[in-house]
Protein backbone atom coordinates (compact mmCIF):
# COMPACT_ATOMS: atom_id res chain seq x y z
CA UNK A 1 0.00 0.00 0.00
CA UNK A 2 0.90 3.39 -0.21
CA UNK A 3 1.56 4.06 3.44
CA UNK A 4 3.94 0.99 3.34
CA UNK A 5 1.89 -1.54 5.20
CA UNK A 6 2.26 -4.47 3.63
CA UNK A 7 -0.13 -6.86 5.84
CA UNK A 8 -1.85 -7.58 9.11
CA UNK A 9 -1.82 -10.66 11.06
CA UNK A 10 -4.49 -10.93 13.88
CA UNK A 11 -5.28 -13.67 15.81
CA UNK A 12 -9.23 -13.98 16.84
CA UNK A 13 -9.20 -14.20 20.34
CA UNK A 14 -11.90 -12.62 22.60
CA UNK A 15 -9.45 -11.18 25.05
CA UNK A 16 -7.81 -9.79 21.77
CA UNK A 17 -10.93 -8.70 20.74
CA UNK A 18 -11.66 -6.64 23.98
CA UNK A 19 -8.48 -4.78 23.76
CA UNK A 20 -8.96 -4.18 20.22
CA UNK A 21 -12.43 -2.67 21.63
CA UNK A 22 -11.06 0.17 22.82
CA UNK A 23 -7.31 0.65 21.43
CA UNK A 24 -8.73 2.25 18.01
CA UNK A 25 -9.54 5.25 19.77
CA UNK A 26 -6.02 4.95 21.15
CA UNK A 27 -4.15 4.15 17.82
CA UNK A 28 -6.52 7.82 16.42
CA UNK A 29 -4.57 9.76 19.23
CA UNK A 30 -1.49 8.94 18.22
CA UNK A 31 -1.99 9.76 14.55
CA UNK A 32 -3.48 12.75 15.23
CA UNK A 33 -0.47 14.02 17.21
CA UNK A 34 1.71 13.57 13.97
CA UNK A 35 -0.57 14.74 11.50
CA UNK A 36 -1.31 17.92 13.44
CA UNK A 37 2.61 18.15 13.31
CA UNK A 38 3.04 17.06 10.24
CA UNK A 39 0.22 19.65 8.85
CA UNK A 40 2.29 22.50 10.58
CA UNK A 41 5.40 21.12 8.97
CA UNK A 42 6.98 20.70 12.39
CA UNK A 43 8.36 17.76 13.99
CA UNK A 44 6.36 16.23 17.33
CA UNK A 45 7.52 18.24 20.05
CA UNK A 46 9.16 15.91 22.94
CA UNK A 47 5.67 16.43 24.72
CA UNK A 48 3.74 15.00 21.74
CA UNK A 49 6.55 12.49 21.48
CA UNK A 50 6.40 11.46 25.26
CA UNK A 51 2.46 11.07 24.82
CA UNK A 52 2.50 9.14 21.76
CA UNK A 53 5.38 6.97 22.64
CA UNK A 54 3.08 6.48 26.22
CA UNK A 55 -0.28 5.74 24.48
CA UNK A 56 1.83 2.99 22.04
CA UNK A 57 3.38 1.33 25.33
CA UNK A 58 0.34 0.90 27.41
CA UNK A 59 -1.51 -0.04 24.18
CA UNK A 60 0.67 -3.18 23.29
CA UNK A 61 1.21 -3.92 27.38
CA UNK A 62 -2.89 -4.57 27.21
CA UNK A 63 -2.85 -6.47 24.03
CA UNK A 64 0.55 -8.64 25.74
CA UNK A 65 -1.56 -9.29 28.84
CA UNK A 66 -4.98 -10.29 26.67
CA UNK A 67 -2.77 -12.68 24.62
CA UNK A 68 -0.48 -14.40 27.45
CA UNK A 69 -4.20 -14.99 29.69
CA UNK A 70 -5.47 -16.71 26.93
CA UNK A 71 -2.47 -18.64 26.36
CA UNK A 72 -2.29 -19.63 29.81
CA UNK A 73 -6.14 -20.02 30.23
CA UNK A 74 -6.05 -17.97 33.24
CA UNK A 75 -8.71 -14.87 33.51
CA UNK A 76 -8.35 -11.80 32.23
CA UNK A 77 -7.49 -8.97 35.07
Amino acid sequence: MSNGHIAEFRLHLHALDEAASWEHALYKVRRDLKAVAKEQGRMMSPMEQALHDGVLKEEQRHFWQALQTTLDGAPRK
